[in-house]
């Protein structure tokens, strides 16, 4: 067993977000109440608990500063439900499903046909949100407020939100992914990220067509044994693995 890291790293920091977050709409959901009273309401309790549970969980050692952490943490998620609860209510959004398996725990997988074969992906979708209308929405959060662009998509860096909608549809059956929306919540400064499936050129059909053929690239480059070291443009983030032995390592910047 590897010794406790001493405070938490950013990994941390996104399952602990995740963790609250997830209870407090669940809570929420029960109560068959979401509005925004409804869910800073649930939240001071929910947090609490999530805190208590999180050095022994995630496996870190709390510094003296952990109680004046504790207190932002819970201000920065304040915040960001009152962003997620504004953002519902155009379109009249409603929590449908929180951290939703595919693949897993008994779920079927999203199965991808092409020509070399079948690619199978499983994995966990953060939030489907459903409109008035009957639409689905992909919410994915992100503890980072580093922004997320367009291009990331278009160069097969962000993969994970069209797939998570053509999963919604083919796997899970919950709606028609290319009339889903879904965007990247970053938690931190309590706002969506440019990119989002409703307003891609060409739409979320579009998106979906881009992903796909994104992740047969992948697979592609994975089977020839193409593994090239790449730094991100704006540096590597310190929670990558790879941080202690990679020779193109370059801290990210700000």
């Amino acid at each position: 067993r590897l010794p406790m890291q001493t405070g938490f790293d950013q990994l941390i920091l996104g399952s602990i977000y995740h963790a609250v977050l997830e209870q407090v709409y669940r809570q929420a959901l029960e109560l068959g109440d979401w509005s925004e009273q409804a869910l800073l309401s649930l939240l001071p309790l929910v947090a609490e608990a999530v805190f208590d549970a999180a050095p022994q969980r995630y496996g870190f050692r709390p510094t003296p500063l952990w109680a004046y952490q504790r207190r932002e943490l819970t201000q920065i998620l304040e915040r960001t439900l009152q962003g997620l609860a504004e953002a519902a209510v155009e379109g009249g959004y409603r929590p449908l499903a929180l951290e939703q398996a595919f693949g897993l725990e008994g779920q079927p997988p999203l199965v991808i046909e092409s020509g070399q074969g079948s690619l199978r992906l499983r994995g966990y979708i953060d939030r489907i949100d459903q409109g008035s209308d009957g639409r689905l929405r992909l919410v994915d959060y992100k503890s980072s407020a580093a922004p997320i662009q367009v291009s990331e998509l278009d160069e097969g860096r962000r993969l994970q939100l069209p797939l998570y909608a053509l999963a919604a549809e083919q796997a899970l059956s919950l709606g028609q992914a290319a009339e889903a929306d879904g965007f990247y919540w970053h938690i931190g400064s309590a706002q969506p990220s440019r990119l989002r499936l409703e307003t891609y050129e060409g739409g979320a059909q579009a998106a979906l067509a881009v992903a796909v053929q994104g992740a047969l690239a992948h697979v592609r480059g994975i089977r020839s044994g193409r593994f090239e070291p790449r730094p991100p443009a704006a540096g590597c983030p310190r929670s990558c693995p790879a941080v202690g032995f990679c020779w193109r390592y370059r801290p990210q910047r700000g």
